[in-house]
């Protein structure tokens, strides 16, 4: 497991990552109350 660091409180009620590729990048979503957005967390 690794930490994917945080998202601002607006967006951060529920995170979910969904896969991972060769060059470390992980995509997943997040759920505010009313809009789902997608998300790319990248290594530094």
């Amino acid at each position: 497991m690794f930490e994917l660091g945080s998202l601002p409180d607006e967006y951060d009620t529920s995170t979910y990552a969904y896969g991972i590729n060769d060059a470390g990048q992980v995509v997943g979503r997040c759920q505010t109350p009313s809009v789902p957005y997608a998300v790319l967390w990248q290594p530094r």
